[in-house]
């Protein structure tokens, strides 16, 4: 007669089944962190986006407050290092209005910044230059906002130039 050995199957499967979940646990974790990676990553970018257009609005009214206001100078006035605007269409035409605005219920912050523009001896536009040309604008727009703890912004900057008019 034989003799048989004892049968360990329930202890194997035991076993077993801790290193399927380990292995089920390694190839998860990772996956489900990344969906949430994902999710945050669509949300900064429609947060960009939305600043973005924030920003090129801004930007578009003070071109058109640029090209409109009369005469140049009162557009020119406006140029000052230590203060910021918003646009606004108060009362009824398009203006700067002192201070910073909130956009989106707060969630968003936008101002322009207002300088004269600054050339180097060539003439050239040169943040570091030294002349000071009163007849070119600086425009700084700027939209900020926080996200996940963390100040984020976009600006877009241009210059504007008194254009004559051909009679």
């Amino acid at each position: 007669m034989t003799k048989s050995k004892p049968h360990l199957s329930s202890g194997q499967s035991l076993i077993e089944m801790l290193v399927a979940l380990g292995i089920f646990g390694i190839i998860v974790i990772p996956f489900f962190s990344s969906l949430g990676n994902l999710a945050d990553a669509q949300l900064r970018y429609r947060l960009r986006t939305q600043a973005t257009q924030y920003v090129r609005e801004g930007m578009e009214i003070t071109y058109s407050l640029s090209a409109n206001t009369k005469p140049w100078q009162n557009f020119t006035d406006l140029a000052d290092p230590n203060k910021t605007y918003y646009p606004t269409n108060y009362p009824t035409a398009l203006a700067l209005i002192e201070g910073e605005q909130t956009l989106a219920g707060e969630r968003f912050t936008r101002r322009i910044i207002l300088t004269h523009a600054k050339r180097n001896i060539a003439g050239n536009l040169d943040d570091n230059g030294t002349i000071i040309d009163n007849k070119t604008v600086k425009a700084v727009c700027e939209v900020f906002w926080q996200h996940r703890g963390q100040e984020e912004n976009i600006q877009l900057e241009s210059y504007f130039v008194e254009t004559k008019k051909q009679i």
